[in-house]
């Protein structure tokens, strides 16, 4: 039976700290949006229920990491692969519990990203004929590359235990595991700018006043820094995942900074009734 191994080491405090603070934000963040909600006795929509998706995956995913910490040795050095040959007790559970994450990862990421499309959906109802079109091509491709993100962590390895009981696992079973991962992260990127780029040419010419477009923008402009926070994480991953610079707790945590900034993104509009009147400007 694995121990929980004990908490001395700063860089283990380090990345506690950061995977109980990282899902703080992002869940002020979604109840500050149904405060606001629920002050302005707004109409709750799809945008509102994935965001609550995405919040709950994104929970998850750091509790989930948490449990990695405690039992599978993350933080602590020659942990948890003490063994290059045949899986441990303790990398079993890491490696479980990280094939897991992988998929609770696809949700919270496109869950938060269909929140945004249906917002798109919504402002650009009945105003503006071709942008609903090309709103609902990014919509289907995102859809596809989520359909495939997630499939492909389910079919790409066979039998699907040997992304943890990887001791007679084949080259080509190892080769699988980094081509889905790889793939995961450039749709996840790709599906990122995609979203983050269509409609900001057209939401200003949008029927509402200056405040409210310079907010969504605002948003958008956040959502840039998500879209970078996608390819930091994805350079570190694969650029170097074979040098001395690579960090597994760093890794995690940029992949659960990327939900994590996508929920505060997409709450960012829907918290303008709480800002100060000084702040509300109008045209």
């Amino acid at each position: 039976m694995v121990q929980a191994f004990p908490i001395y080491l700063p860089r283990q405090r380090e990345l506690i700290a950061t995977w109980v603070i990282l899902p703080m934000l992002s869940n002020i963040t979604v109840g500050l949006r149904f405060y606001a909600k629920s002050k302005t006795r707004s109409v709750y929509g799809w945008t509102d229920w994935m965001i609550i998706v995405s919040a709950f995956f994104t929970t998850l995913l750091f509790i989930l990491l948490l449990l990695m910490l405690v039992y599978g040795g993350i933080g602590i050095p020659g942990y948890p692969y003490t063994s290059t040959t045949e899986p441990t007790d303790v990398s079993l559970i890491h490696d479980q519990i990280g094939y897991a994450n992988n998929i609770v990862l696809v949700f919270a990421v496109y869950s938060c990203k269909a929140s945004i499309l249906f917002l798109y959906h919504r402002l650009f109802t009945g105003h503006n004929g071709p942008m609903t079109i090309i709103i609902y091509v990014a919509s289907g491709i995102t859809f596809a590359c989520f359909m495939g993100s997630f499939i492909g962590y389910l079919a790409a390895v066979r039998p699907i235990e040997k992304w943890w009981a990887w001791g007679d696992a084949t080259a080509e079973q190892f080769l699988a595991m980094a081509n889905i991962n790889i793939a995961y992260d450039s749709l996840a990127v790709f599906t990122d700018f995609l979203i983050f780029v269509l409609p900001l040419k057209s939401i200003w010419g949008l029927n509402m006043n200056r405040g409210k477009k310079i907010g969504i923008i605002i948003s958008f402009c956040f959502g840039f820094i998500t879209c970078f926070i996608a390819l930091a994480r994805v350079v570190f991953t694969h650029g170097y995942q074979w040098k001395n610079l690579y960090d597994e707790g760093t890794v995690w945590s940029l992949a659960g900074v990327e939900p994590v900034a996508g929920i505060i993104c997409a709450c960012l509009p829907g918290l303008r009734p709480l800002m100060p009147k000084t702040f509300k400007m109008t045209s």
